[in-house]
């Protein structure tokens, strides 16, 4: 009690009202997934470029289709779009008309980083099953490396930060710095064996790296002559990291997904720079997160979602994360066997919202000890073993709003 207490005294400084919710419905996510998005890996400067984006919907037979949809995207300050966006569904069109009121809400629920914005728009008629959408986006004088994020999301309680997310899709605005600007997906280990025959003297990847081998591929060897990739590195279906650990940089987002026997980060050991966000989901073999421990910050968010992971061990040199962290999510992506927060020590500031979602074990919030200030929301729930606040004595800032699940 007298851990909670200091609490209570440190939550009355925080800007904006403590809301105890009593049921999920503040978590509910829309029903929709990004089928593809289809933009340029390159463009000018002052000049625009088409993107189009395919949606699927899910039919809910008790609610009927899917109604008011909410879509947005995250720009760099200085490019634009126009005002309304047109989209497609069963061979009917409509707009999406951009809300002020929305985009500040996204920005509140997960702040962009420095030099971007976000457009967010509100759909008024109806949203079908499947959704295309089409617009142009306009550049300005700025080259360099850019990342455009796509949220979508069905009106429940708009709660946009667990809207549908699509996110660090690279653009390159003027020359691009290393090979392949248009990125290379590998889905065989033959393919990753030949690389660097094919490719001699990419050290520097421009663009983004897919590897989907779905289990025809055992290790990434012949990806050894990598330092860094301009975009983003996306691993899904492998069963070993071996071959990055001359890997330093990454400028986009760190993607590890479904790697069901993946038991180790091991390989990543030299990564000291990751530009957008890091995403650890569905490896049902991983107990932590060694392999990243020269990792000291994150551009943008954190997620983690694992069966079998037990702590966050393997961040301890982490000092900073700019966007957000979710560690579980209410559509069903949780980390049951979550014991600890350990990992997280050294972590002092984090840019965008927290959400701690079970279920999980964890008792209480140790490892969170080092954090002062959360720059969006603050959301626990679904946490059943939770018996303390410890772990927050230091938190004197929350940006938006502290929200916590009564049982």
């Amino acid at each position: 009690m007298k851990k909670l207490t200091i609490i209570k005294k440190k939550i009355q400084r925080f800007r904006k009202q403590i809301y105890a919710v009593l049921i999920f419905m503040f978590l509910l996510t829309g029903c929709y997934e990004f089928d593809y998005v289809n933009q340029p890996y390159t463009a000018d400067p002052n000049s625009f470029f088409d993107v189009q984006i395919s949606i699927k919907g899910y039919y809910d037979p008790e609610y009927g289709k899917l109604t008011n949809g909410i879509f947005g995207i995250m720009l760099p300050i200085g490019w634009t779009t126009t005002d309304t966006i047109e989209y497609t569904a069963n061979n009917e069109t409509g707009l999406i008309i951009y809300e002020e009121y929305l985009a500040q809400e996204m920005t509140s629920s997960d702040p962009p980083p420095e030099n971007y914005y976000w457009w967010v728009g509100y759909e008024y008629s109806d949203f079908y099953h499947d959704i295309i959408i089409d617009f142009k986006i306009y550049t300005d004088s700025q080259t360099g490396n850019f990342f455009l994020d796509y949220i979508i999301y069905a009106e429940a309680v708009i709660d946009l930060l667990n809207a549908t997310r699509s996110n660090d899709h690279l653009i390159i605005i003027g020359d691009p710095v290393g090979c392949l600007p248009e990125g290379i997906t590998f889905t065989s280990q033959e393919e990753i064996d030949n690389f660097q025959i094919n490719y001699p003297g990419c050290t520097e990847m421009a663009g983004d790296i897919t590897i989907s081998g779905y289990y025809n591929i055992t290790n990434l060897t012949g990806l050894n002559g990598l330092t860094s990739i301009g975009g983003s590195l996306r691993i899904e279906g492998n069963t070993s990291l071996t071959g990055l650990e001359n890997l330093i940089s990454i400028g986009g987002g760190l993607s590890i997904k479904y790697n069901n026997s993946l038991i180790s980060l091991s390989g990543l050991n030299n990564l000291t720079f990751l530009g957008r966000s890091l995403w650890i989901e569905g490896n049902n073999s991983l107990t932590n997160l060694s392999g990243l421990d020269d990792l000291s910050s994150i551009g943008r968010a954190l997620y983690v979602y694992n069966e079998s992971i037990t702590s966050l061990t393997g961040l301890d040199n982490l000092t900073s994360i700019g966007g957000c962290l979710q560690i579980g999510y209410a559509a069903g992506a949780s980390n049951p066997s979550l014991t600890s927060l350990t990992g997280l020590d050294n972590v002092t500031s984090i840019g965008g919202s927290l959400q701690i979602i079970g279920p999980n074990t964890l008792i209480n919030l140790m490892g969170l000890n080092n954090v002062t200030s959360i720059g969006g929301d603050f959301v626990i729930a679904g946490n059943d073993s939770l018996s303390s606040f410890s772990g927050l004595d230091n938190l004197t800032n929350i940006g938006g709003n502290l929200s916590i699940y009564l049982e």
